[in-house]
């Protein structure tokens, strides 16, 4: 079981929170370790492992970045620990901002320029990405998904990298 058939949710990069956050809580009640302590071992392991999933499953779907990966590893577009080569112009586009943002020149103008280009990789495949039914979105456009997943992954260590250069 996937973590959207434990949730009852269909697979898709756009969820609606509330209603994730509502079956969360109503499994968590349903399987919260302190209503089962009068059952035998087996049957409080069981309920752990429940109480375990639950969490897990609400933390990754939760997190728009951790539900990316995990529809592609279900859509099997990436691997758990995959490598992805990413375009050179890109490489070096990214070399750019990370030099100016280890010399400490404009950081601003460098946060403003990444938040631009996430907004920009985006709105190229918003269609994609907002559509409650996966069943119908091609092998390709999974693959540009793919693509974004890897920049956004990439550029989340530069805006790191200015956060901390910004204290």
């Amino acid at each position: 079981m996937n973590y959207f058939e434990w949730f009852n949710l269909p697979v898709s990069f756009a969820i609606d929170i509330a209603v994730l956050k509502k079956k969360y809580f109503e499994l968590s009640k349903k399987y919260h370790p302190d209503f089962f302590t009068q059952v035998d071992d087996t049957e409080k392991e069981k309920v752990l492992e429940f109480s375990t999933l639950n969490t897990n499953a609400f933390n990754t779907l939760n997190d728009f970045n951790k539900r990316l990966k995990y529809v592609l590893q279900i859509k099997n577009v990436i691997s758990v620990d995959e490598k992805f080569d990413l375009p050179n112009s890109f490489l070096m586009e990214m070399m750019d901002l990370n030099e100016q943002i280890s010399d400490g020149i404009a950081l601003e103008n460098c946060k403003n320029e990444i938040e631009n280009l996430e907004t920009n990789w985006f709105k190229a495949i918003e269609k994609i990405l907002t559509a409650s039914d996966l069943n119908n979105v091609s092998a390709a456009d999974l693959e540009q998904v793919k693509l974004f997943y890897f920049k956004k992954k990439y550029v989340s260590r530069l805006k790191n990298q200015l956060a901390e250069k910004s204290k």
